[in-house]
């Protein structure tokens, strides 16, 4: 025992019964199994972010059409709302015609405004709330992939979204 190693006599030139170089099926199983748990979280977590979009976009639109009306009662000048499928954008009437009161945000989804009047200005936004808290009557359908939420004013009462 002098220090120097020496082999096992026994151990020299025997196979092991068994060999951990491959996968066994159950492995493979569990592995498969994991993958089809993680596919099914991915796409419920996708249709659920497909709603959350149309309805972040109403409670967005329903925030600003609020603070149009706030802002028009309060400062007794006109404001509006310009509505594009891709975007909306807050306006302010001055004696110089409709400017831009806030930078354009854009919609998650794509935006379908109707409304019970024709604007023959191009400055003039779809949707103009007077200083008496008056507005244009909309209905505004926010979709995305199927999904749709919506918010509508008779243009007396205050905005009212449903859906999603």
């Amino acid at each position: 025992m002098g220090g120097e190693l020496t082999p096992d006599r026994r151990c020299v030139g025997v196979i092991p019964k068994h060999r951990d170089a491959g996968v066994t099926l159950i492995e493979l199983l569990v592995v498969v199994a994991v993958l089809a748990v993680l596919a099914v979280g991915v796409t419920i977590t996708a249709v659920r972010g497909q709603g959350a979009a149309t309805a972040a976009d109403a409670q967005s639109f329903a925030r600003a059409f609020d603070l149009a009306r706030h802002l028009a009662v309060h400062s007794r000048q006109s404001q509006g709302l310009q509505i594009t499928p891709t975007e909306w954008r807050l306006m302010r009437r001055t004696a110089q015609g409709w400017v831009e009161a806030a930078p354009a945000r854009a919609w998650r989804g794509r935006a379908t405004l109707s409304t019970d009047h024709t604007v023959f200005d191009p400055d003039t936004p779809e949707i103009v709330v007077l200083a008496t808290g008056q507005s244009s009557a909309f209905d505004l359908v926010f979709s995305t992939r199927g999904d749709v939420a919506r918010c509508a004013s008779d243009g007396w009462d205050g905005v009212t979204c449903s859906g999603s």
